[in-house]
């Protein structure tokens, strides 16, 4: 029976081994990715907010001149 040399077969799995946890992030890079989906998801909840701020502003407004536009007899269109 012949000796097989495996050595260059097991060299060649620690090395692509080691390449691929090589390019798993890091535990730097998922909490800049978290703090970053977390500021986006801040942004949006405040624009969100402004958003619905403007539109009570805007029915209110229109409300006004609706109101407005009775009272001096002139016909408001949208």
């Amino acid at each position: 029976m012949q000796d097989v040399n495996f050595q260059p077969v097991f060299d060649y799995i620690d090395q692509t081994k080691q390449e691929l946890f090589d390019k798993l992030a890091s535990k730097e890079d998922l909490n800049m990715l978290k703090n970053s989906v977390d500021a986006y998801a801040k942004q949006s909840k405040d624009m969100y907010q402004e958003v619905t701020v403007l539109v009570a502003k805007v029915s209110r407004m229109e409300n006004w001149i609706k109101q407005a536009s009775t009272k001096l007899g002139i016909e408001y269109q949208v």
